[in-house]
């Protein structure tokens, strides 16, 4: 199952009742598919400031 409902997650409430809810850590991520140019394959993701990346597996 994938609920991708937001960040007030409805069924993440009643999967998890008790569970505290989401609070906010200091990051962001924008998240985003792009058609690739020819001679690039895989998947790819960066994170920090030095934009170190690496392979998606």
């Amino acid at each position: 199952m994938v609920a991708a409902d937001g960040i007030h997650s409805a069924v993440r409430r009643a999967l998890f009742p008790g569970h505290p809810a989401p609070r906010y850590a200091g990051f962001t991520a924008w998240r985003l598919v792009v058609p690739a140019p020819d001679g690039i394959h895989g998947a790819h993701e960066t994170w920090g400031p030095a934009a170190r990346g690496a392979p998606c597996r």
